[in-house]
């Protein structure tokens, strides 16, 4: 015999695991009138609203349901997505959102649909972030996510506390359905995939949603994805993120240094630079490349989109080595020179034999330098020392280890 409760809360939920999303269904008992089930109550209805092919006087005990049900088109994540900055299902509570798990990240893992399941809409990302505390999801499961869209601020400068936010989900539930699932394919960037902008970051005030112009929603329209770089080239040094490009094609309007750099222009504010977010073996500089391809996922922080990469090929080192001047010392000459030694303290170790090699050596040790950054004896330690004696005295010590005989100025 069917139980009342088995068409308020099992056949429901049975409905949903296909899909199909549960309106109402006509409930009729044997000796009573038809009754409208809805949100799980019955309720007593005229006989009109009940479709033709209920009996109106029932013969049989067992009771009769015709439910009211559509199959609406499933919400996908690129429908969560959307082609903006922020989510059209923001604050909206979503249900068994598909995906495959592509990275862990602490508390929160990212998912793609798989690749027969894109909308093959460049604008619209097929991956984003879910936040579940202890959720135990592994790279290579398919899950389910249910839970609330919410547009995240992810860290930032404490000077800019209105930023660009990150899509999640914050799930109430996840269900793992398959393990070990092919992760989905990498979008290729550069030339031979997606070309990136190369002069526009943004011109319209974030009010049109333009991949293939601004490089801010370029980077929105992949929030999340897996995303492969190839023959990437670093362009500076390693400083919380490795800065490297790529090949994006000819007539870029792209301008280079000698060593390989990205030069800033007024035509060209170069918004396809990427900032790897991982922390490489070796010491970096411009020239540099990747021996293989980079694969990784597309994130934000700090105002800058990064690559969460999920390992670091071996680093060829390029040509170029540390210039020198080719000023020389004269007697009859005063030779100056400026120097940014990034926060420099006396715990930098290494940095300050290469400081010192920098300024005697390749520098020709100048008569007066003036230094910028210099941080006081305990470095970013905020306990209210500002004696920066000792920060002087290891780096004029590494000076003269290379012959130099500079006077030093803090500017």
């Amino acid at each position: 015999m069917m139980k009342q409760e088995y068409i308020a809360v099992t056949l429901p939920r049975k409905l949903k695991r296909f899909g199909i999303a549960w309106l109402s269904a006509a409930l009729v008992l044997s000796g009573g009138g038809p009754g409208l089930l809805s949100d799980g109550k019955a309720s007593a209805e005229p006989a009109s609203l009940v479709e033709t092919g209920v009996q109106s006087s029932p013969t049989t005990v067992a009771a009769s349901v015709y439910a009211d049900v559509y199959v609406p088109d499933k919400l996908r994540i690129h429908d969560i997505q959307g082609a903006a900055h922020r989510s059209p299902y923001e604050g909206k509570k979503v249900t068994d959102v598909e995906g495959i798990v592509t990275m862990v990240k602490g508390s929160s893992f990212f998912i793609q649909e798989a690749d027969d399941k894109v909308d093959q809409d460049e604008k619209t990302s097929e991956a984003i972030l879910v936040y579940k505390p202890g959720s135990g999801v592994q790279v290579g499961d398919e899950v389910w996510a249910s839970g609330s869209v919410k547009e995240y601020t992810e860290r930032t400068y404490a000077s800019k506390p209105v930023d660009l936010t990150t899509t999640e989900i914050v799930a109430s539930s996840v269900s793992v359905v398959a393990k070990d699932r092919p992760l989905p394919s990498p979008i290729l960037l550069g030339k031979e995939g997606r070309v990136m902008p190369t002069s526009v970051v943004d011109n319209d005030g974030m009010t049109v949603f333009d991949p293939q112009e601004d490089g801010l929603d370029y980077f929105e329209s992949l929030e999340a994805m897996r995303v492969e770089l190839r023959d990437a080239r670093v362009i500076g040094p390693y400083g919380y993120e490795i800065p490297v490009r790529i090949d994006n094609g000819t007539d870029t309007g792209e301008v280079l240094t000698e060593a390989g750099g990205l030069m800033l222009t007024e035509a060209s504010l170069n918004p396809q630079r990427i900032l790897i977010d991982a922390k490489p073996a070796v010491p970096l500089k411009t020239g540099d490349r990747f021996a293989g391809p980079i694969t990784g996922i597309v994130s934000y922080s700090f105002s800058n989109f990064k690559l969460l990469p999920e390992r670091l090929p071996d680093i060829v080192s390029g040509a170029f080595q540390p210039a020198n001047t080719r000023l020389v010392q004269d007697d009859h000459k005063l030779t100056v020179a400026s120097f940014n030694v990034e926060n420099f303290d006396p715990g930098d170790g290494k940095r300050i034999e290469q400081l010192g090699q920098a300024i005697a050596v390749n520098l020709n040790h100048p008569d007066i330098v003036g230094l910028l950054e210099v941080q006081d004896n305990n470095g970013e330690k905020d306990d209210g020392t500002t004696d920066a004696s000792e920060s002087f005295r290891v780096l004029i010590e590494a000076i003269r280890a290379h012959g130099g005989r500079s006077i030093l100025l803090q500017i």
